[in-house]
């Protein structure tokens, strides 16, 4: 009975170490500067070579099954490095979904963010023989006014969850958004959406940023403080009408550098590190962010895109779907960790039990 008791609690031991190291380690991303603002980046896909919607984790939505090829290759991101690449295999007149949780990659970094006053990310719409033409979405744990946790009771289980929160790009003829083309100076500034699509000049490469003052919650979420908590990420979601036009070159689109960015995120390193030396950052913290604007692009809400989808429920229909309700992904990680917990917590119990019975 002594190697079933040694058996035990050496597989409680494993059952452990595997939740503690579960998921993404907490780390925060050295500041670089875009565009004049200071920007913390979330994940460049580097250590991802290979992972598709298909095989990793870290991915979930459309794959192979739907005739389509979405995962990370290299060449397609800033300076020709790796990026989250929408590749169509056989697809055509299909409404496609990528999402990124940056709980199963490891090497993401998601702290370090108070003080963001944007989302941005790296866009390469030369796969696309039209203007591009995409929407967004990304979540995260809802906190109160007060910092707690907002729980909220699962129908299925009847358990207390943590809430989430669906920042949704907003769908609003003032929203506002801005772009920066590889090798530019200045930001562009575009305003007003039309299903709440980013859209972009055909052959765009380059960043764009996102106010966060532009998002609005969806799929039924709330936001209890008003604001976005920077706490725990569940994912980060593009949603793409994925058509024959895009063989052409294999693929669609490429989003790299996923992260935020905001004058004030120097500032608060700067008063982190016990060293500020009184420069003024974070004076202009508002929808322009530091960097130069030189153009308004002024869409008016309706830019007359033919991308513009159906407003249904279901997605990979023929009718490509805005916002549809969220999928499994979000819960995954935790649900998986509890469950870890859980088992490893039975397994000590067993061979502290076995233990008292044959001491």
């Amino acid at each position: 009975m002594k190697m079933k008791k040694t058996f035990l609690v050496g597989m409680a031991s494993v059952i452990l170490a595997t939740s503690v190291s579960f998921g993404a380690s907490a780390a925060k991303a050295e500041i670089q500067t875009i565009g004049d603002i200071p920007t913390r980046i979330i994940t460049d896909f580097e250590n991802l070579d290979g992972a598709t919607t298909d095989n990793h984790d870290a991915f979930f939505g459309s794959g192979s099954a739907n005739g389509v090829d979405f995962g990370v290759k290299g060449g397609l991101g800033t300076d020709a490095s790796k990026a989250l690449v929408f590749g169509n295999v056989t697809a055509d007149n299909y409404y496609a979904e990528a999402s990124y949780n940056p709980n199963f990659d490891d090497g993401a970094k998601t702290e370090g963010f108070e003080g963001a006053t944007d989302f941005i990310m790296h866009v390469d719409a030369g796969g696309e023989t039209d203007g591009l033409a995409f929407q967004f979405v990304f979540g995260e744990w809802e906190y109160t006014a007060t910092g707690e946790p907002r729980m909220k009771k699962n129908p299925e289980t009847g358990k207390n969850e943590n809430a989430i929160t669906f920042w949704k790009f907003a769908d609003d003829v003032n929203t506002v958004y801005y772009a920066l083309e590889d090798g530019g100076t200045s930001w562009t500034k575009y305003t007003g959406t039309s299903n709440s699509y980013v859209r972009l000049p055909s052959g765009f490469k380059g960043y764009v940023r996102i106010p966060l003052d532009s998002f609005d919650p969806s799929w039924n979420s709330t936001d209890a403080n008003d604001k976005v908590d920077f706490k725990h990420f569940t994912r980060f979601s593009f949603y793409y009408g994925m058509y024959n036009r895009h063989k052409t070159t294999g693929y669609a689109m490429a989003i790299d550098d996923i992260g935020f960015c905001g004058a004030e995120l120097a500032q608060n390193e700067n008063m982190n590190n016990n060293n500020n030396n009184g420069n003024n950052a974070g004076n202009n913290s508002g929808n322009n962010t530091g960097g130069t604007v030189d153009e308004d692009h002024s869409t008016g809400g309706n830019t007359g895109d033919n991308d513009d989808f159906a407003e249904t429920n279901d997605v990979g229909k023929n009718e490509n779907t805005p916002f549809v309700t969220p999928d499994t992904g979000d819960a995954t990680a935790i649900y998986v960790l509890i469950s870890i917990v859980l088992a490893s917590g039975i397994l000590i119990v067993l061979a502290t039990k076995n233990m008292k019975d044959h001491c």
